[in-house]
C-alpha cells in the first residue's frame, strides 16, 4: 500500500520537472524577440520592450509584456505606449505564421492619434495598398485606463471591451471614457454593435447601431443607425441616422411649425478623409419641415472645442429652411451661407 502512494508522487515530480524544463527552454529573451518580430511583420511598426516577457504555460501560453513601445520606422517618438500587455495564445503560435490571440488586455495604453493616422496614410503613391485584414479574436480584447491624444482634445480614462472579432460575424464593443477639451471635460459611454468586413483595402461596418450617453446632454441618449467605411490611407465615409423623440424640454425650441408628431429626425452623411476636412451633409426634420445643409466638419469641431469669440463657427456652410416659425415670426424660403472671416474679407459677396 505504501508503494502505491509512490506512483502518483513520482508522476507529479516528473510533471513538475517537465514543466520547469519547458519553461527554461522558452527563454523570455528569445520568446520576446520572436513575438515582437511576428508583430512587426504584421504591422510594419518598430516594437520594443522595457524588459523581457514573463511567461505562463497553463492552460495556454500566457505572455506579459511590460513597457511596450511602438513607433513608425525612422520616427523619433512612439505612436503607442502600453504599460503592460497581457496576451493568451495557442501553442501553435510558436511554430510561426499568423498569431491567433485567445485573449488580449492592454493596461494604461497611450495612443498618439495624429502620428497613428500619419503612419496609416504612408506610401499612398507607392502602388495599390495591400488587402486589409482584420485580426481574429476568440476571447475578449480589454483596454483599461487608456488614453488617446489628438490636437485640441484627448480621450482619457478609457475602458474598452470587445468580446470577439471575426470578419462577417456580428460583434459588440463597449467603451467608457472622458473627453478632455480645452474648456473642460465630459464623460461618455457607448455601445457599438456591427458586422465588420474587410472589403478590399476598406473596413466596412454595416449595419451599425450606436447607443451613446454623454453627461453634457443628460436629456438625450442617442440611438444611431447607419453604416461606416474607412481605410488606412485616410478615407472615411458614413451615413448615420437618429430620431430625437421627444425634443428635450431644456433645449432651445426649434424654429419649426408645429406638427402632430414632435419627433425630429437627424441625418448625417460624410464622404471625405479621416481628418474630417470634407463637407458634411446634414438634415434636421420634423415631418416635412426642417433644415438641410452642408458644413465643413473639422472647422466646426475646432470652434466648438476652443475659446469662442464669435457666435458663428469659422466654417463654410449652406443651410436651407423652407418654412420657419418661431412664436409670432413666420418666414419661408430661408437660405443661410457661412464663409470663413478671412475669405469673406478678401472676397466680399
Amino acid at each position: 500500500m505504501r508503494r502505491r502512494w509512490l506512483i502518483p508522487l513520482i508522476l507529479l515530480a516528473l510533471a513538475l520537472i517537465a514543466f520547469l524544463m519547458l519553461r527554461a527552454l522558452l527563454q523570455p529573451e528569445r520568446l520576446s524577440a520572436f513575438l515582437l518580430r511576428q508583430a512587426e511583420q504584421a504591422t510594419g511598426l518598430e516594437l520594443a520592450l522595457d524588459s523581457p516577457a514573463d511567461i505562463g504555460l497553463f492552460p495556454d501560453l500566457h505572455i506579459e509584456l511590460d513597457g511596450l513601445r511602438a513607433q513608425a520606422p525612422g520616427a523619433e517618438q512612439p505612436l503607442l505606449r502600453v504599460a503592460r500587455v497581457e496576451a493568451a495564445l495557442p501553442w501553435s503560435s510558436l511554430r510561426g505564421g499568423d498569431i491567433t490571440l485567445l485573449g488580449l488586455r492592454l493596461r494604461s495604453p497611450q495612443l498618439d492619434l495624429p502620428a497613428t493616422l500619419e503612419f496609416f496614410a504612408r506610401d499612398t503613391d507607392a502602388g495599390p495598398p495591400p488587402p486589409l485584414r482584420l485580426p481574429q479574436l476568440d476571447a475578449p480584447l480589454e483596454i483599461r485606463d487608456g488614453q488617446i491624444n489628438a490636437e485640441g482634445w484627448s480621450l482619457q480614462a478609457l475602458d474598452l471591451t470587445l468580446p470577439s472579432l471575426h470578419e462577417g460575424r456580428p460583434t459588440r464593443l463597449s467603451l467608457r471614457g472622458r473627453v478632455q477639451l480645452e474648456q473642460g471635460s465630459h464623460t461618455l459611454a457607448l455601445e457599438l454593435a456591427t458586422t465588420p468586413r474587410a472589403d478590399g483595402d476598406q473596413l466596412h461596418l454595416s449595419p451599425l447601431t450606436l447607443d451613446l450617453v454623454i453627461d453634457a446632454l443628460p436629456a438625450w441618449r442617442p440611438h444611431v443607425e447607419g453604416e461606416l467605411r474607412w481605410n488606412p490611407a485616410g478615407l472615411l465615409t458614413f451615413d448615420l441616422r437618429s430620431l430625437i423623440a421627444p425634443w428635450p424640454d431644456d433645449w432651445p425650441p426649434l424654429p419649426l411649425p408645429p406638427a402632430d408628431d414632435d419627433a425630429v429626425a437627424l441625418a448625417l452623411r460624410y464622404d471625405g478623409d479621416s481628418a474630417l476636412s470634407g463637407r458634411l451633409e446634414f438634415s434636421l426634420l420634423r415631418g416635412e419641415d426642417g433644415l438641410r445643409g452642408q458644413a465643413t466638419l473639422n472647422q466646426t469641431l475646432a470652434w466648438l472645442s476652443s475659446e469662442r469669440d464669435s457666435p458663428l463657427p469659422p466654417a463654410q456652410a449652406d443651410i436651407d429652411i423652407p418654412r420657419l416659425e418661431y412664436g409670432p415670426v413666420q418666414a419661408s424660403g430661408i437660405r443661410i451661407q457661412l464663409d470663413p472671416a478671412e475669405e469673406a474679407s478678401a472676397d466680399p459677396p
